[in-house]
């Protein structure tokens, strides 16, 4: 399955009302033997933008991750011993997080030289569209989302009252080793008023790290038709876009 089929070339655009909540960067590896190592190394290449959080059990496994905090708290790294990890909830344009990723990335490199690849790299994007914020109160869903993914989670008859707690989670399976998986979810957290978009695009082949970044430029370049094709025009216009000028 080809994702130019699925999902059509459109305009870059930044959206003045940016609805992206979080993005984050994953990466798998062979398991480290002793984590504890390359800890120094990894902190001290990053310790220009990153400081120390500490470095912590994960709440799953009981393993030790590493976290790594910006002055103010809106990026962080974890490095744990078969993955590593970006996040940040104040992306608007992929030239500056990927700046800060391969920073990560050559991180990695420098603390542990014995790593020659990654096992699967994924990118993350969570947009939420609340109807307040973009200035659609009282405006039916229905005129704000389209596509046979979102077109059944209505009640059925009013096909704008949200079912509590109803989510739609497809994995597609694509070319090149790689994939596609939706969330989409009313945001309980918030109210029926907001909408809950995730998509992470995975490349699930092992990657010498010259390939990374190639690879990252294409997970990268669907990331806004995927989520274009869930909005009508009336909510691509009431998020206000910007054109982005390629390089």
């Amino acid at each position: 399955m080809s994702l130019d089929a699925l999902f059509p070339p459109v305009e870059r655009v930044i959206f003045k009302k940016n609805p992206l909540v979080e993005v984050i960067w994953r990466a798998t590896f062979e398991p480290l033997d002793d984590l504890s190592a390359h800890i120094p190394a990894f902190q001290h290449e990053l310790s220009d933008i990153l400081k120390l959080a500490g470095v912590l059990p994960d709440a799953h496994t009981g393993e030790d991750v590493l976290w790594l905090v910006s002055s103010n708290g809106l990026w962080r790294a974890q490095l744990a011993a078969s993955e590593v990890r970006l996040t940040t909830t104040v992306y608007e344009r992929w030239e500056e997080f990927s700046q800060t990723l391969h920073r990560v990335l050559d991180a990695l490199r420098v603390a542990v030289p014995e790593l020659e690849r990654l096992n699967t790299t994924a990118l993350r994007y969570v947009d939420v569209l609340d109807r307040k914020l973009m200035g659609c109160e009282g405006v039916p869903w229905t005129a704000l989302l389209t596509g046979p993914l979102v077109q059944w989670m209505h009640t059925p008859g009013t096909l704008d009252a949200p079912l509590a707690g109803l989510a739609q989670r497809v994995k597609l399976e694509l070319a090149d080793a790689q994939s596609l998986l939706l969330d989409l979810r009313w945001h309980v957290e918030h109210d029926e008023d907001s909408f809950l978009i995730a998509c992470v695009f995975t490349h699930e082949a092992p990657l010498a790290f010259d390939e990374v970044r190639h690879a990252h430029e294409r997970l990268r370049a669907f990331t806004g038709r995927v989520f274009r094709s869930f909005l009508t025009e009336r909510a691509a216009q009431a998020l206000e876009p910007e054109p982005i000028a390629e390089a």
